[in-house]
């Protein structure tokens, strides 16, 4: 079925529609993935409600406004493949508390025979039970989700939990499956909840216990469990090409689970999988963040006062929702180094890394982001600690600091770091950071310039003394900004030293301070 390439409200609900002054409207030309953000009672379900109520007798008698002026027609239009559908509602006459008038028409065609009567509150009506049937063949493949919803599917649902694996809290799914010879256990850690026909319960196998599985109702289970689980459900269950509205998908969820949820969202929406198109109302920083979406098939539309708007930048987003900078984490965690030629390095080493291993590259400013501690001012930071110097810590939880070695370490057989002198900053920062659960890079070298080529590195730089020095007239940045071009393998850029090692350390730590 074809998705919808227009949506137009008009006076329904608080969205007035008024023929004596401009009306609110709010329109939009949805794409694969929409996202509408806005405050409590801006119109968020109300949009959600419009697509709905083509399919739904009881969202197609509630979308009117109760008080609404005589003279003033609420309006839906819609545009799906070649089809224009328009929805329209009024007062009608003495009796509007209980009905309203309705018509609907077709590429301008009327489908229903004029304005019929229909309740406001849905109840047995011939004519609102033929207006919703009239309407079926244009609302085909809608799929609608809010926090009422009940899963329909009890082997999808198990299906779907268990996909979860660890995140199972309490469950056999927290076992290590290495750990355990027998086959029978392997399948209980591999899938703790399956559904019983014959006891229309759940059983579940608790860590605790592998031998006999509690049998659960679906009530009993998790409220964040059954709310993922409802929503994935219900998108496994659509057929190709549908239209999925979720109303706050978030609720009752840990943001854990709520970046499951995207993710599965994205896996099972994608053109490959059901070619899906998705609206979501929420108030949740996880749905809203477009780098954590396929960027070119996500809309982000803010409802306010005026109308609706597409939302481009990030920042501007929290900034409607109302969200401190405090409020959040910003970027997963922070990669700590000297001056803006370590970034440079360090960004063009995961490049080649990550292709030579095959493995997903990271995003800056999404998993991970740079802070420059310039050379002497590493002296006025600590990690922890009760002094009065500024806490990397407090600036974000996850760190990574790379230090120069600058001949303040040596290394023992294990290949570990061991300062040199008691007094050093950097090995003050460096102990510190490891006792709080950071991570730090000391170079093998005199500075990260010890990891170039060696024929690249004599370019800009000369060894004297033991220390690996600029040479006049060369500009350390420049180094780092023409390195990534210079005619390397890859093979020769990763194997010097320990290199290879340590960035795939700090792949692995920015992996951890994302993985879910």
């Amino acid at each position: 079925m074809d998705h919808f390439s227009q949506v137009k409200i008009e006076g329904i609900r608080a969205i007035d529609s008024n023929p004596y002054r401009k009306s609110r409207v709010l329109a939009i030309q949805p794409g694969r993935i929409n996202v509408i953000i806005g405050e409590n009672g801006a119109g968020k379900s109300t949009l959600l409600d419009g697509i709905h109520a083509l399919s739904s007798a009881e969202k197609l008698c509630s979308l009117q406004t109760e008080n609404s002026i005589s003279e003033a027609t609420s309006r839906c239009t819609f545009k799906r493949g070649r089809n224009e559908v328009v929805i329209e509602f009024r007062q009608h006459g003495k009796d509007f508390f209980q009905y309203q008038d309705f018509r609907a028409s077709v590429n301008g065609s009327p489908l229903t025979p004029g304005w019929v009567k229909i309740p406001k509150v849905c109840k047995p009506d011939a004519n609102l039970q033929k207006s919703i049937a009239l309407l079926t063949p244009y609302s085909k493949d809608v799929v609608y989700v809010d926090r009422h919803t009940i899963p329909n599917s009890d082997d999808i649902v198990a299906d779907e939990l268990n996909r979860l694996g660890p995140l199972l809290i309490g469950l056999a799914s927290e076992l290590d499956p290495s750990k355990h010879q027998d086959q029978f256990d392997r399948d209980k850690i591999a899938r703790p909840i399956r559904f019983s026909t014959g006891q229309n319960k759940y059983r579940v196998y608790l860590k605790s216990d592998l031998d006999q599985a509690s049998l659960v109702p679906l009530s009993q289970l998790p409220s964040g469990w059954v709310r993922y689980a409802t929503i994935c459900q219900a998108i496994v269950s659509a057929n190709k090409g549908s239209v999925v509205l979720l109303d706050e998908p978030e609720l009752n969820m840990h943001p854990k689970l709520q970046h499951k949820l995207m993710q599965r969202i994205c896996e099972l929406a994608s053109e490959d999988e059901k070619n899906l198109q998705i609206f979501i109302a929420t108030h949740s920083q996880v749905f809203i963040n477009s780098k954590r979406w396929v960027e070119d098939e996500i809309k982000i539309y803010w409802i306010r006062d005026q109308g609706i708007e597409e939302v481009e930048a990030s920042q501007d987003v929290l900034k409607r929702l109302g969200y401190k900078a405090s409020d959040l984490l910003q970027t997963d965690g922070i990669i700590w180094v000297e001056g803006p030629s370590d970034r440079l390095y360090i960004e063009h080493w995961l490049d080649m890394w990550c292709m030579q291993e095959g493995r997903p590259r990271p995003s800056e400013n999404v998993d991970y982001s740079y802070s420059l501690y310039g050379g002497a001012i590493l002296s006025h930071f600590q990690a922890g600690g009760e002094s009065d110097l500024i806490d990397l810590l407090k600036i974000n939880r996850n760190v990574f600091v790379v230090i120069d070695n600058d001949n303040d370490f040596e290394f023992d057989c294990f290949g570990r770091p061991v300062p040199v002198k008691d007094t050093s900053v950097k090995a003050r920062i460096y102990e510190s950071v490891k006792s709080e659960g950071g991570a730090a890079w000391i170079t093998r070298g005199y500075t990260i310039e010890s990891y170039l080529v060696p024929s690249y590195r004599n370019i800009y730089f000369e060894e004297k003394a033991g220390k690996l020095l600029l040479k006049d007239g060369c500009r350390k940045v420049i180094a780092a900004e023409k390195y990534p071009g210079a005619g390397f393998a890859i093979s020769e850029r990763l194997v010097i030293d320990d290199l290879s090692k340590r960035i795939a350390g700090l792949y692995a730590c920015i992996a951890a301070w994302s993985a879910y």
